[in-house]
Protein backbone atom coordinates (compact mmCIF):
# COMPACT_ATOMS: atom_id res chain seq x y z
CA UNK A 1 0.00 0.00 0.00
CA UNK A 2 1.26 3.45 -0.78
CA UNK A 3 0.10 6.84 0.51
CA UNK A 4 -2.01 9.12 -1.63
CA UNK A 5 -1.97 12.81 -0.83
CA UNK A 6 -4.14 13.89 -3.75
CA UNK A 7 -3.47 14.63 -7.38
CA UNK A 8 -0.06 15.97 -8.29
CA UNK A 9 -1.67 18.14 -10.97
CA UNK A 10 -2.82 21.22 -9.06
CA UNK A 11 -5.59 22.18 -11.53
CA UNK A 12 -7.02 18.66 -11.36
CA UNK A 13 -7.06 18.73 -7.56
CA UNK A 14 -8.66 22.18 -7.59
CA UNK A 15 -11.42 20.90 -9.88
CA UNK A 16 -12.01 17.94 -7.56
CA UNK A 17 -12.45 20.33 -4.65
CA UNK A 18 -15.14 22.43 -6.36
CA UNK A 19 -18.78 22.16 -5.28
CA UNK A 20 -20.99 19.62 -7.07
CA UNK A 21 -18.09 18.32 -9.18
CA UNK A 22 -19.71 14.87 -9.17
CA UNK A 23 -22.54 16.32 -11.23
CA UNK A 24 -20.52 18.16 -13.88
CA UNK A 25 -16.98 16.73 -13.68
CA UNK A 26 -17.61 14.16 -16.40
CA UNK A 27 -18.19 17.03 -18.86
CA UNK A 28 -14.54 18.04 -18.42
CA UNK A 29 -12.82 14.74 -17.65
CA UNK A 30 -14.93 12.38 -19.73
CA UNK A 31 -16.40 9.09 -18.56
CA UNK A 32 -13.14 7.18 -18.24
CA UNK A 33 -9.44 7.78 -17.63
CA UNK A 34 -6.58 5.76 -19.04
CA UNK A 35 -2.84 5.88 -19.59
CA UNK A 36 -0.21 4.01 -21.54
CA UNK A 37 1.72 1.20 -19.91
CA UNK A 38 5.49 1.33 -19.52
CA UNK A 39 6.21 -2.41 -19.50
CA UNK A 40 4.60 -5.85 -19.51
CA UNK A 41 4.75 -5.93 -15.70
CA UNK A 42 3.08 -2.54 -15.54
CA UNK A 43 0.30 -3.83 -17.79
CA UNK A 44 -0.10 -6.99 -15.69
CA UNK A 45 -0.29 -5.35 -12.26
CA UNK A 46 -1.79 -1.89 -12.77
CA UNK A 47 -5.27 -0.78 -13.75
CA UNK A 48 -4.73 1.40 -16.80
CA UNK A 49 -8.34 2.24 -17.62
CA UNK A 50 -10.94 3.14 -15.00
CA UNK A 51 -14.15 5.17 -14.67
CA UNK A 52 -13.46 8.85 -14.07
CA UNK A 53 -15.85 8.78 -11.10
CA UNK A 54 -13.23 6.71 -9.26
CA UNK A 55 -11.24 9.90 -8.61
CA UNK A 56 -14.09 11.18 -6.45
CA UNK A 57 -13.70 8.21 -4.13
CA UNK A 58 -9.94 8.77 -4.03
CA UNK A 59 -10.48 12.44 -3.20
CA UNK A 60 -12.92 11.55 -0.41
CA UNK A 61 -10.38 9.14 1.07
CA UNK A 62 -7.59 11.74 0.96
CA UNK A 63 -9.74 14.30 2.79
CA UNK A 64 -10.95 11.73 5.35
CA UNK A 65 -7.44 11.00 6.61
CA UNK A 66 -6.13 13.73 8.94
Amino acid sequence: MSPNFGLSHRLGQTLLDLPYVRHWGHLIAGKSRSFDVHSDAHAAYWTTNYPARAVYVMSDAVWAVP
